[in-house]
């Protein structure tokens, strides 16, 4: 039975108490904070189940620092939660998790995968030069 995971919530912190809602340039930029936290702070699903798009969310993120500090904070506690379940997966013992884990943590022990290429490729290239006439 896999656990349901509960988004992370928006922190009081992360908004202003003082802030003014009075201006749809505002209200877009909250809407898409509570989105994104909502949506385990995946940028496009929050964009698009709030209306505003992707190309707008980052002009908000570059010229705001005050949203920058909260998008990336969503997205930090984001990763959290899941680093938390990956590690609560470990514990029950799921394989995968922790194949997945020594695979991102345990490189320097050699727990990662390679690619092979074989460079003994065949491959017949023929160069044919066109001879010039000069007499013309």
């Amino acid at each position: 039975m896999s656990q349901e995971l509960e988004p992370v919530e928006i922190a009081e912190d992360l908004i202003p108490s003082d802030i003014a809602v009075d201006d749809e340039v505002t209200a877009n930029k909250l809407l898409l904070l509570e989105a994104l936290a909502k949506n385990y702070g995946i940028i496009r699903v929050a964009c698009r189940s709030v209306g505003i798009g992707t190309d707008q969310f980052y002009k908000y993120k570059k010229s705001d620092p005050n949203f920058l500090q909260a998008v990336d904070e969503i997205r930090a506690r984001n990763l959290d939660f899941v680093e938390d379940q990956l590690v609560s997966n470990i514990m029950k013992g799921d394989v995968a998790s922790i194949i997945f884990y020594l695979k991102c943590q345990g490189k320097n022990r050699g727990w990662l995968e390679r690619s092979i290429i074989d460079n003994n490729l065949h491959i017949k290239t023929k160069i044919v030069f066109d001879q010039i006439d000069e007499s013309s």
